[in-house]
């Protein structure tokens, strides 16, 4: 494989996990459509975070992009494992795909 051919099969800066969050990802499905399952009781859409009256400043979630830092936001939350879904208030906010969207993939 060259340099500048990705290898979408393996985790990269944004999808990678920290060492100490594997533990979470145990008992999460192994397959894509599953893994999307489980983020809907996961991460809050911006829109419905401010409808829930979750509070402004935490709207910057948004923007968070690696998948590690938004394991450490939504854990700092709740810190149960990545199988047990979440109020809405503790949730990640999430940014929307165009479809308004988000899936966060198993690292």
């Amino acid at each position: 494989m060259t340099d500048d051919v990705l290898n979408y099969s393996l985790p990269g800066p944004f999808t990678s996990l920290d060492a100490s969050q594997l533990p979470l990802i145990e008992g999460l499905p192994d397959d894509p459509v599953g893994i999307c399952a489980a983020v809907q009781g996961l991460v809050i859409q911006p829109t419905d975070a401010a409808a829930s009256g979750i509070p402004e400043d935490r709207i910057a979630e948004k923007n968070i992009r690696p998948v590690n830092e938004l394991i450490a936001a939504l854990t700092a939350l709740d810190p149960a494992p990545l199988h047990q879904p979440r109020t809405p208030e503790t949730r990640v906010i999430g940014p929307a795909d165009r479809r308004g969207r988000r899936c966060l993939l198993k690292g």
